[in-house]
């Protein structure tokens, strides 16, 4: 967007972020510097931006997660299980009050872990398991296991500070027009069976120019990864997915964007030998 637009848009939302600031802080010195920083965070991300259909929800979306962070950053002495327990010493209201969203946000975070880091984190904070354990059950040493355990946690840290934004998929889906194959068709059928699911047809098609990690096409689709894993999964077993190293997948099949160029020259071709 540009500069002299987003100059205006901030002029407009001055008095509205400064109302919902003094709202959550219930104080003008807090009120000010929440106010501040999302007013600058706000700034910062419609420079980016040109596709934003609804600004206003846009705007406090962002002020919501920027209240979220600053009152993270203003709380000492807190504790956050993953039990889905927030203990504070000393709570104060505003505490109390942010204690759904920061379990919300934890959620979310456990859900674009990796699959292997997911299970571990739910084995041991959500089940009870010790260490040993979790260890003997997904056959790996007690190291390895403790090693998952201090990447996910800082993953998690690190994802509750960020917006996450849903790609232009997520927004506007793709959908193929037509689906062919050549060969004879598997007992499970030909690609027009496999692959007629709109779910299936934006995997493949983001997947398609570029290898993937299955947390990249997740946030470009506007899903958590947990709901991707099996259906990347079937895709690579029927080839119509290739495992790139770096936990990487690339679509093992042939799309091309129709234009009228094509069209007509086909119609052409057609026309030609339709005899």
């Amino acid at each position: 967007m540009k500069k002299e637009n987003v100059d205006r848009i901030i002029l407009e939302y001055v008095k509205p972020i400064y109302g919902f600031a003094y709202k959550k802080a219930k104080n003008d010195q807090m009120a000010e510097e929440l106010a501040s920083n999302i007013t600058l965070e706000v700034y910062k991300t419609l420079l980016h931006r040109n596709d934003i259909e609804n600004l206003n929800a846009y705007i406090f979306s962002i002020a919501q997660n920027t209240w979220v962070r600053f009152i993270t950053q203003h709380t000492k002495h807190q504790t956050l299980w993953l039990n889905d327990k927030l203990q504070a010493e000393d709570e104060s209201p505003a505490d109390i009050v942010e204690k759904t969203q920061m379990q919300t946000l934890l959620r979310r975070e456990i859900a674009f872990l990796s699959q292997r880091q997911r299970l571990i984190i739910v084995m041991h904070y959500f089940k009870h398991m010790k260490i040993k354990d979790i260890a003997q059950e997904l056959k790996m040493s007690q190291s390895n296991v403790k090693w998952h355990l201090h990447v996910a946690r800082k993953e998690l840290n690190e994802g509750m500070q960020i917006i996450r934004e849903v790609g232009e998929l997520g927004i506007n889906p793709i959908s193929f027009s037509k689906l062919a194959a050549s060969g004879k068709p598997g007992k499970m059928g030909d690609t027009a069976d496999i692959c007629h699911r709109q779910l299936t047809q934006n995997i493949l098609w983001y997947a398609y120019k570029k290898p993937r990690t299955i947390q990249e096409i997740a946030k470009e689709l506007g899903v958590t990864p947990v709901f991707l894993e099996d259906e990347i999964q079937s895709l690579v077993d029927y080839r119509f997915l290739k495992q790139m190293p770096g936990n990487r997948y690339q679509t093992d099949m042939f799309i091309h964007k129709p234009t009228l160029e094509i069209e007509l020259a086909l119609h052409s071709l057609y026309e030609t030998y339709a005899a």
